[in-house]
């Protein structure tokens, strides 16, 4: 059977090379300041499942029983630090990165294991590594790290993993391959690293580091550069690398993955239609190309919330976990959801959930976390989650204008008000977007008294 979908008309507008590239483009990740957080005795720790009714872009609804007998136990942690490029020079260091990230990546599919995110593993790039300081500051018992030479067609991948607490180099390994093999050798890597950390789930657990669909080398190159940017709200950086990404192979899902998140960004800067719906659009492509991929199911559930299509948003998100319990991404969009829907309690917990994994995250958590307080009238917190977001967006503009208006400082709600009209000086739609994204009448009776007594007509 065939499947039709519409996708934007827009076409790439830029050709990169996929080597020496300027080192102009290649800046490093800003580094993220937070909390370091100190858990729980790791033999406590426990994942678990849930049931969830998965709706499909094609409207199939099946059930997907995700609840196991019993708890996961959290067998072992681990954090993925950034990998060092060997003389390939700074133009080549976000190929090394990206090795790294998706190392991370197939690993917290496990549920055996903590994995911490990127985020806070890749703030020690460039660091000299004290392997104890670094684990006691991400409270892990394992490290992995590791090194990637290139040169022309070869590319040697050379990692080792650390058991902290007594030193011992409990594994390492050193592939040499054609450029082309590379995610072969990401494979090879996470299924044994996954074998020596949980050898008391041996096969069950190498299993599930199954190959997956990737795109080709070139295009992968330029996904790396379309992330990179993309986690920073930097879509106009972001945009033409997944474009030309989507351009190489179009039947990659995780380049519409890169696609939707980029639009996700001009959305939020931007809160016309054509933005959401390019959001939708190429999400929906991603699930429809690889309906497997987290990320995917994460970016679709993201963007049907943010049209307020909740029932379908929440079965996409809960599948994106299911998929990926390890996901901090898919966990925060999902805190979202469950603030939106009336469970801001329950969203604290998400992402608290979130920060256990990724205890340095990234600034757009904080707000995620500010709406769960704004909308528990828990005011003074939420500024100062708010104010933890790089990016202040209009409506986070509006947010705040609420939540100094409630606290009775009036000069700076009016202030704040002022930042959100600029963007959108219609106040009566100012109202109605801040407004009606919440599901619950006593939520929206709140944030709505919040701004008429912000000064808002």
């Amino acid at each position: 059977m065939k499947v039709a979908f519409v996708m934007p008309d827009e076409k790439p507008t830029l050709t990169l090379p996929l080597v020496g590239i300027d080192p102009l483009l290649l800046d490093a990740f800003s580094q993220y300041e937070g909390p370091s957080q100190q858990n729980s005795p790791r033999q406590d720790r426990t994942s678990t499942g849930a049931g969830a009714e998965i709706v499909d872009p094609l409207g199939t609804v099946q059930r997907v029983d995700t609840r196991p007998d019993a708890p996961v136990p959290i067998l072992a942690s681990i954090a993925v630090l950034p990998f060092s490029d060997v003389g390939g020079g700074s133009d080549h260091e976000y190929f090394a990165e990206g090795i790294a990230e998706d190392i991370l990546t197939e690993l917290s599919r496990f549920r055996g294991l903590l994995v911490i995110a990127r985020n806070s593993s890749f703030t020690f790039k460039g660091k000299n590594l004290n392997l104890r300081a670094v684990a006691k500051e991400l409270n892990v018992d394992y490290i992995a790290t590791g090194s990637v030479r290139r040169a022309g067609s070869r590319i040697r991948v050379a990692v080792q993993l650390t058991y902290v607490p007594s030193g011992h180099e409990v594994w390492a390994e050193r592939y040499d391959r054609d450029v082309g093999d590379i995610f072969a050798v990401q494979d090879d890597i996470v299924r044994t690293v996954a074998v020596t950390l949980e050898a008391r789930l041996g096969q069950a657990i190498a299993s599930h580091a199954a190959p997956r669909s990737v795109p080709s080398l070139a295009a992968y190159e330029c996904l790396l550069l379309a992330r990179k940017y993309a986690e920073l709200h930097d879509s106009a950086h972001a945009t033409p690398y997944a474009e030309r990404a989507l351009a190489i192979d179009p039947s990659s899902s995780q380049a519409h993955s890169a696609m939707s998140y980029c639009a996700y960004i001009e959305w939020l800067q931007n809160p016309d239609e054509e933005n959401l719906e390019k959001m939708v659009g190429f999400a929906n492509a991603a699930v429809l190309l690889d309906s497997g991929d987290a990320s995917a199911q994460a970016f679709l559930g993201m963007a049907l919330t943010c049209q307020q299509k909740y029932d379908e948003a929440g079965s996409h998100l809960q599948r994106a976990l299911t998929l990926n319990p390890g996901d901090t991404k898919a966990l925060a969009y999902y805190a979202e959801w469950l603030v939106r829907t009336g469970d801001a309690e329950g969203a604290l917990r998400n992402m608290d959930d979130a920060l256990l994994r990724d205890p340095i995250p990234p600034p757009w958590h904080w707000e995620i976390r500010g709406m769960a307080f704004l909308v528990l009238e828990r005011y003074a917190e939420a500024i100062q989650a708010f104010a933890r977001q790089t990016k202040q967006f209009w409506y986070i503009a509006a947010y705040l204008a609420i939540c100094f208006a409630r606290l009775g400082r009036m000069d700076e709600a009016a202030a704040e008000l002022a930042k959100a009209l600029k963007v959108v000086p219609d106040h009566e739609t100012l109202r109605i977007q801040v407004v009606n994204e919440f599901l619950s009448q006593g939520a929206r009776d709140q944030l709505s008294k919040g701004l008429s007594l912000a000064g808002l007509d």
